[in-house]
């Protein structure tokens, strides 16, 4: 028996690429004759290795050939410890092959391959073998024997065999690629691995497929897990695209990975721990700003805390810091006026956070002033206490904080009364105008003196006239108006001017927090030269309603200190006399002072009082009053049955209401009453808000309503540019002395109509040219 030895060792590799297939051949050959109906077995033995599992044999024949090769009785057979595989026989006319595919082996294969009816030359003998973990075996002395046998009793031509060469053994890898994909904002996007092989199988290969956390997690929904994916490559197969779905957000965070790891069960390949990197690139960035605040200063307390709002565009996954610090504008700090009070520091947002309560303590203050200002800037924005402009950056870093001045002002004048004197020509009667709080701008004010029972110059010469300006400037409060006073040597009764003030002005302008709340100083010139006591005034100071009848109030003044005075001392009258009211009371206030209680009576007609020559009141002397009468302050007395129609009405009142509860006036009406007042309409709190301006009011049927009070004289309404709701205490049907744009409006049958006339009771809609008075 002759042995061709032979040993030619190729690779054989399924997953992903690595290696390219590599085939060394030794070669082997000879000549084998077998007659019809023999067999004829070709053995392969592999010795001395145990650790190999997997192999590849292709035997090739020349085209010298006989006969076609019947592989009929081929298959995986045991056979006494040998195992005997045909997989494949494929012949023709010029040649065949034959191929082994994936037997696994034992401690020696013998391999038997049965060719029937054939005879020829081995051209080529082709063993393919895969050691895992290896990437070259090399067999000392390795052996693999070639030989024909002969069953059956037929001969065979043995031929010399084939010296021995070596084994190589090339382990084929499997590999994934890296990748990188920005995250995006929303929904998912899939990040593509390529899985390749480097060299194909003719069998099929399946490698299993894990996702493995990173700095990305599949607890923080960076990406969507694969478990256990099985990745399956046909024969022929070396490359394949695997998605992992990434989820995007706009977190601000950085960049972070995954893994893609490769694992087989399958035999004839070198995984080798390969493992793909999946890279999620954030692309989110995100912006801090800071609001406006505007706010009154405050009246209450020492401090008024504004709060700003510092805000991030999207969160982060890290802690931004970012510094802040307050600026002077108009408004300045303690440093300076004081206005507000300097702040410093750096806001933390952990994590999450999307925004932070800025707090700036600004100080109040009762001067009137103009609005200020104040700024917060933002600088110096961290990301874990590093600059990263590309990641954070700041998008408004400048809030204002607009101090809206609160504080008003009010003019007012004293009243003055004094004696007229003795000695010299004139007495100075000094009224002091004040304001009720500072300003910081310059304030203005008109003044004028007015006759009263006293009168000027150019009438009895009680005193002298007087006009001009009086100017306050900042931070000053209270301002001297003298008058001087005419002395005669008169027995008279005590005599009053006034003293006007109009026209007041804020840094030349008029203006909202600037206001007179005492438009009206009285001089009182007392008569010193009478020594008896004497009335020196009469005043009307309010109504009143005890629940029966309707009071006035008097005030009485007296030259001196006086005594034993009661309700017999004073006669009221009434025009007409047949509603002549009653004296309830007279109540002491002061030494010269008393308060009268008249009943005011019913009925439209004018009411006075006075006291007549003779009565018993005395001076702390005992010294009878010497006047024969005195008369003061007469006053209209109206009640007035309005015709109200169903649905809304235009009301008004001529002057000051008797009972003032809005219950009690319009018991039926079904709304709240409305005025209009400084341009828009608001709601009336009681009668007294009524007192000379028009007013809305609805009645859910047309009824006569009952109003009584006392006329207030002459109407003196300020009128504001545009469109004012008024009423009148007397009918008016000229206005060409006032900046007054006819027709004037009234409302009537559910309709406006335009009148040339304004009558007491019914509100009118005038439209003023500027700021007025309306007389």
């Amino acid at each position: 028996m002759k042995f061709f030895q032979y040993i030619v060792i190729v690779l054989l590799f399924y997953g992903f690429p690595c290696l390219s297939l590599t085939t060394v051949s030794t070669g082997g050959s000879g000549t084998f004759n077998a007659k019809a109906g023999k067999n004829v077995t070709i053995e392969v033995n592999v010795e001395n290795d145990k650790d190999l599992i997997q192999f590849d044999v292709e035997i090739v024949f020349d085209a010298n050939l006989l006969e076609p090769i019947d592989t009929t009785n081929s298959g995986y057979i045991p056979v006494d410890g040998r195992l005997v595989f045909f997989d494949e026989m494929v012949t023709g006319a010029n040649g065949g092959s034959l191929t082994y595919h994936f037997i696994n082996l034992s401690e020696t294969f013998p391999d038997n391959i049965v060719v029937e009816n054939g005879s020829g030359k081995l051209f080529s003998f082709v063993l393919r073998a895969i050691k895992p973990g290896e990437s070259t075996i090399e067999y000392p002395e390795p052996k693999a024997e070639f030989q024909p046998e002969v069953f059956g009793g037929n001969s065979v031509d043995d031929t010399a065999g084939v010296a021995g060469g070596k084994v190589i053994v090339s382990t084929i890898k499997a590999l994934i690629n890296d990748m990188e994909l920005n995250e995006g904002n929303s929904g998912v996007q899939n990040m593509n691995f390529t899985v390749s092989l480097d060299d194909s199988f003719t069998m099929p290969v399946t490698l299993t497929l894990n996702t493995e956390n990173g700095t990305a997690s599949t607890t923080d929904g960076d990406f969507n897990p694969l478990s256990g994916m099985q990745l399956v490559f046909s024969s022929g197969e070396t490359s394949k695209l695997i998605s992992v779905p990434v989820n995007g957000d706009n977190i601000v965070e950085a960049d972070e990975t995954f893994f893609v790891n490769l694992s087989s069960t399958d035999v004839g390949f070198d995984v080798g721990g390969q493992q793909g990197i999946g890279r999620i690139l954030n692309d989110d960035t995100t912006s801090l700003s800071i609001n406006d605040t505007m706010q009154d200063e405050g009246d209450n307390g020492s401090t008024t805390l504004f709060d700003f709002t510092v805000s991030l565009s999207h969160p982060s996954d890290k802690i931004i810091t970012v510094d802040y610090a307050t600026a002077d504008d108009t408004g300045k700090d303690e440093n300076s006026e004081n206005d507000y009070q300097s702040k410093t520091g750096t806001l933390t947002f952990n994590p999450g956070n999307l925004s932070q309560t800025l707090s700036i303590l600004v100080n109040i203050d009762t001067t009137v002033e103009e609005n200020e200002r104040f700024l917060i800037n933002l600088s110096s924005p961290l990301l874990n206490g590093t600059s990263s402009p590309s990641l954070v950056s700041i998008f408004d870093g400048q809030g204002e904080g607009v101090i809206l001045d609160d504080d008003t002002t009010s003019l007012s004048i004293n009243n003055i009364s004094q004696n007229e004197g003795d000695i010299g020509s004139t007495t100075l009667f000094d009224f002091t105008v004040s304001l009720s709080h500072p300003s910081d701008k310059i304030i203005t004010v008109d003044y004028a003196t007015a006759d009263d029972t006293g009168k000027d110059e150019n009438s009895e010469n009680d005193y002298q006239s007087k006009t001009g300006t009086l100017t306050f400037d900042p931070g000053v409060l209270a301002q001297t108006l003298s008058v001087l006073v005419n002395i005669d040597t008169l027995i008279e009764p005590n005599e009053r001017f006034f003293v006007n003030l109009s026209n007041a002005q804020l840094n030349g302008v008029s203006n909202s927090n600037l206001n007179i709340s005492d438009v009206q100083g009285e001089g009182n010139i007392l008569d010193d030269d009478d020594p008896s006591p004497a009335i020196s005034s009469i005043s009307r100071i309010n109504v009143s309603f005890d629940g029966t009848v309707d009071l006035l109030n008097f005030k009485v003044f007296f030259s001196k200190d006086v005594q034993n005075v009661d309700v017999s001392d004073f006669n009221v009258t009434r025009d007409p006399v047949s509603l002549t009211p009653v004296i309830h009371q007279v109540v002491k206030i002061d030494d010269d002072e008393y308060k009268v209680v008249v009943n005011s009576g019913s009925g439209e007609g004018i009411i006075g009082i006075d006291v007549d020559a003779g009565t018993n009141i005395q001076d702390v002397n005992g010294k009878t009053l010497a006047s024969s009468s005195y008369t003061n302050e007469s006053f209209v007395i109206w009640e007035k049955n309005m015709n109200v129609g169903k649905g809304w009405n235009l009301l008004s009142f001529p002057g000051q209401i008797f009972k003032t509860e809005f219950s009690v006036l319009f018991p039926h009406a079904s709304s709240s009453i409305w005025m209009w007042d400084t341009g828009k309409f608001s709601k009336a709190v009681n009668a007294v808000d009524l007192e000379k301006i028009g007013f809305w009011i609805y009645f859910p049927e047309a009824e006569f309503v009952t109003a009584r009070g006392v006329e207030t004289g002459a109407l003196s309404t300020n009128l504001a540019n545009g469109w004012n709701l008024v009423g009148v205490s007397k009918a008016v049907n000229s206005f060409s002395d006032q900046p007054i744009k006819l027709p004037i409006w009234m409302w009537q049958d559910s309709r406006y109509k335009s009148v040339q006339v304004m009558s007491p009771f019914l509100g009118y809609w005038i439209f003023a040219s500027n700021s007025a008075v309306l007389n």
